[in-house]
């Protein structure tokens, strides 16, 4: 159109998610199970930037534990093929805060059959 030819520099602001963080390609979020989920494991529907994606959670997961969603973050530089980062899950347990005496008794007798200390 009559101009010089050159570079053309974009500059692109991403505004923080309150569910998701980024780190490189790797997409990074939390997710809260029940401690009966924790102990007898479950699958959790997450929620990725890619829409949802189904997460087997092991029997005996322990609060912190991080899980990975392969594929599920961002594209990893500007390559075709260079396919995308992974969706890191951080599993929060949620503890009960008040029990019934019925839960209680329950949970007393597993923890004397099992020897927990």
């Amino acid at each position: 159109r009559g101009g010089a030819t050159g570079d053309l520099l974009v500059q692109v602001n991403v505004r923080k998610h309150p569910r998701f963080t980024k780190q490189g390609p790797d997409v990074h979020s939390c997710e809260s199970i029940s401690y009966l989920d924790a102990i007898l494991g479950t699958t959790l529907q997450v929620a990725t930037v890619h829409g949802t994606s189904p997460l087997k959670v092991p029997p005996g997961t322990q609060p912190g534990t991080r899980m990975r969603i392969y594929g599920e973050g961002v594209p990893k530089g500007d390559k075709k093929g260079a396919g995308k980062g992974d969706h890191v899950v951080e599993i929060k347990v949620e503890l009960p805060v008040k029990l019934s005496k019925e839960d209680k008794e329950l949970l007393t007798k597993l923890k004397n059959s099992t020897g927990a200390k």
